[in-house]
């Protein structure tokens, strides 16, 4: 297997395993219960935090664990709202977001929406995929509560002026009776970019372990102190009870792992997928000369490019990749079953033909040089072979 689907799904590293194994058999135990066995389990906890939020350059009560990005970005957008719904008026609060955000942020703030719990205002792309900040700022108002953007696009690559438009936003707040929150899904930029909350100037960031060589069904939100929202559920008083429910000891201590690990690791990685990123380009291009990148290489992540693939069937593109061992993407994992074509990629103007022949590469830690070569070997037979 030739494994080129890194943004979807990272595989857990092998020291990340070996310490998430001390917690299934050894320390055990409810963090929240009283006894010594429940205290060694709560001490792990905040060891994790510790790390992490030595990380993140953040207070270790600022960390909200959750079930993973998902629920992150529900619990922001949708607490945000709750908790100003409660305390407003009649007049429903608004939100700012992109058209080519994650389903778990679209998808929620078209809820808000249909629900008429919030007014929602779509900032579209540039043909790169980039948001223009200064378009954020024409957009607010008086009830302007919540912006949420993504850092890094899921599907694209592109990053977004997230430091820019949170310094535009704490301009406007020192105007403001009512704050603007400012919500960033750094799920995406997590390894390879600046993801401290106080350097972006952001209020709430969400983040998931399975894309950073960490396990699955853990994630977190930073809360910066100070910051209301309200609960998503109810039935215990964990983490201030604003994410109630019992904590997975050994995820979390695995989420610690996958973190500690970046940290000492981050510039070479980066400089890693680089190279192989601009190999894969390279030697695609000689092989295909008909494929066109989606967006500016120089503005996307290190990591991800997506590429139309012009005059052939794409889904029997991908399954002929798939028999030879090539794991690629159409787009977002999250929607990988829908048939509707990729909203980000519609969202850039792209016509219905290069929406549906994009594909997604991402790399990662165990890519390797001869990975890429074969990989473009099997991709340039398999395409020659359907354009005939």
């Amino acid at each position: 297997m030739i494994y080129l689907d890194y943004s979807a799904t990272t595989p857990v590293d092998k020291k990340v395993a070996k310490e998430m194994e001390k917690y299934l058999y050894h320390i055990f135990a409810n963090p929240s219960s009283v006894h010594r066995a429940g205290t060694s389990a709560l001490i792990v906890i905040d060891k994790a935090k510790d790390t992490i939020s030595n990380y993140l350059k953040c207070q270790s009560d600022e960390i909200y664990f959750t079930s993973g990005a998902t629920e992150s970005n529900n619990l922001a957008i949708q607490g945000t709202i709750k908790y100003y719904r409660s305390k407003s008026g009649k007049k429903p609060p608004h939100i700012i977001t992109t058209s080519i955000e994650h389903p778990s942020v679209l998808e929620v703030c078209k809820y808000l929406e249909k629900t008429r719990q919030a007014e929602i205002t779509y900032i579209r792309p540039d043909s790169n995929s980039i948001i223009n900040a200064e378009d954020i700022e024409k957009h607010i108002k008086e009830n302007t509560v919540l912006v949420s953007v993504m850092y890094v696009n899921n599907e694209t690559g592109a990053v977004q002026p997230v430091k820019k438009i949170g310094k535009i936003i704490a301009k406007n707040n020192k105007n403001r009776k009512i704050p603007i929150y400012f919500h960033i899904d750094a799920v995406q930029a997590f390894l390879y970019f600046d993801v401290k909350p106080m350097h972006l100037k952001a209020d709430l960031v969400s983040f998931s372990a399975h894309k950073i060589y960490g396990p699955k069904g853990i994630g977190m939100l930073y809360k910066q102190e100070g910051i209301a929202i309200d609960p998503l559920m109810y039935g215990g008083s964990q983490q201030k009870g604003i994410r109630p429910g019992t904590l997975p000891v050994h995820l979390i201590a695995g989420f610690a792992k996958a973190v500690e690990l970046l940290s000492n690791r981050k510039e070479k990685d980066i400089q890693k997928v680089a190279d192989l990123k601009k190999l894969l380009i390279q030697k695609l291009k000689e092989k295909i000369p008909d494929i066109i990148i989606n967006g500016d290489v120089n503005l996307l992540s290190p990591a991800i490019v997506n590429i139309y693939f012009p005059n052939i069937d794409p889904e029997a593109f991908m399954t002929a990749l798939d028999l030879e061992g090539v794991c690629i993407s159409r787009g977002s994992a999250c929607a990988a079953g829908a048939i509707y074509p990729s909203s980000v990629l519609r969202s850039l103007g792209y016509d219905k033909e290069r929406v549906q022949n994009s594909f997604r590469f991402s790399l990662g830690r165990y890519t390797t040089k001869s990975e890429i070569i074969q990989a473009v070997d099997i991709i340039a037979k398999n395409y020659n072979k359907l354009l005939s």
